[in-house]
């Protein structure tokens, strides 16, 4: 699970190139006897609820901490990251900061405090499947650049009104590809489409029915180019063109989620927006089971993570609301309303179980169990995740472009762009 070494590319690579190891703007303080003081910034992408949800995370830790102040600065996914480069390379940037598979890279590069020396006693209150995602190992040594604060993953989300208006009997456990194409029919009206056509991680359930994967499972042979995947793709370009049971992606709404607002009755969606669907009050719903094809689908999950930067200039504060994040009781129970948990004992406890399936999705304890025992965090836990997503975003834009559209030698050319792009960056 240890990840290796690799050479940064792209943004970040020039974001390294000129690191300063400026400080924080925030005068701070530590005091001698071990207890913190002062002032940090603390910044990370936010969805739908994760605003809301650290504001009281905030505010716990400087309840319990009195003469402390976290400053939040939250930011749009996308803004997110291009704003941390550039911190990075001038030497500005928050002294807690939001990763996801960056710290394979940014640790090594001096960018990221090591966490281990002073949260290593509490490491076991974590899986170690999670802890092992920010960890990287470094002139023969593993170094732990990065911690788990949330549990995240995808599910199919179904309209179970709809399926009960429609004659659709709600799925279990061992239902088929083939069983799901024939909802999605049932469920497409004239104002409605039975599913959508997810994309990337999303994809995880599905392509992997088909027993497609981008990559090898050691993250260093690109895979697209493969008859699982080719069949995977012609399955969801099918999906608009053939069947017409899915809207093309271009034609949804980019102000109103296509399953809240009820213009898509199946959708697989990220674990996050399980806050979100509480509030949808025209129609009853639930997660599904994955379908499964030619093997067992897997489930797409993975761990967000969080780290310190090594410009912190009070670092003891930055790694005390770290820890807070991460090993809190308090904390972990309002964090895991935007997803799950990443402690073992609260993440498997019944009684949490039980109350997150009384406030939806009442199949909550399938999502955790799929997440946790047959979890696949895709590309996405890989340092070369974005430029691979880009690459197939990209492609995938050309295979669901026509009904005709030459998917064998899209996913020739992604094949060949991915293997560069993994073998530049293993170099």
């Amino acid at each position: 699970m240890t990840r290796k070494l690799r050479t940064m590319t792209g943004a970040v690579l020039a974001a390294a190139a000129v690191l300063m190891t400026a400080c924080s703007a925030n005068p701070t303080t530590s005091t001698s006897d071990g207890e913190v003081s002062g002032s940090i910034r603390f910044s990370i992408w936010f969805g739908e609820g994760d605003r809301e949800m650290w504001d009281k995370v905030i505010d716990d830790f400087e309840s319990q901490n009195p003469g402390t102040e976290v400053a939040f600065e939250p930011l749009e996914y996308g803004a997110y990251w291009t704003r941390l480069n550039t911190q990075l390379a001038g030497g500005t940037a928050p002294d807690v900061i939001g990763m996801q598979y960056q710290q394979g890279v940014l640790g090594p590069e001096g960018q990221l405090e090591p966490l281990g020396p002073s949260l290593g006693d509490d490491f076991a209150q974590v899986p170690e499947t999670l802890l092992s995602a920010g960890i990287t190992e470094v002139d023969g040594e593993d170094q732990q650049y990065a911690l788990p604060w949330r549990f995240v993953g995808g599910s199919l989300y179904g309209n179970l009104s709809a399926m009960e208006a429609a004659g659709v009997e709600i799925p279990t456990e061992g239902w088929t590809v083939d069983e799901f194409l024939a909802a999605a029919q049932a469920l497409t009206t004239d104002t409605t489409y039975g599913t959508s056509v997810p994309s990337l991680t999303m994809a995880t359930s599905l392509e992997s029915a088909f027993g497609a994967a981008p990559v090898s499972a050691d993250g260093k042979t690109a895979t697209y180019d493969t008859p699982q995947m080719l069949e995977a793709k012609t399955f969801l370009r099918d999906l608009v063109w053939k069947y017409k049971v899915a809207p093309h992606p271009a034609d949804l709404s980019t102000q109103a989620d296509p399953f809240a607002s009820g213009a898509v009755n199946m959708a697989f969606m990220g674990s996050w927006m399980s806050p979100v669907y509480r509030s949808i009050e025209n129609f009853d719903w639930d997660i599904l089971p994955n379908p499964s094809g030619s093997v067992d689908a897997k489930n797409y999950a993975g761990p967000d993570m969080i780290s310190v930067t090594t410009g912190s200039k009070n670092k003891a504060l930055a790694e005390a609301f770290v820890e807070f994040i991460v090993f809190d009781q308090t904390a972990q129970e309002l964090i895991g309303q935007t997803g799950a948990p990443v402690l073992t004992d609260y993440l498997n406890d019944p009684a949490r179980i039980e109350a997150e399936a009384a406030e939806k999705p009442s199949n909550y304890g399938y999502f955790v169990q799929q997440a946790s025992d047959n979890g696949d965090p895709w590309t996405f836990a890989l340092p070369q995740s974005q430029e691979l997503g880009k690459l197939e975003a990209d492609a995938d834009f050309k295979i669901l472009a026509s009904a005709d559209s030459d998917i064998a030698g899209i996913l020739a050319e992604l094949d060949t762009a991915a293997q560069a792009e993994l073998d530049s960056s293993n170099e």
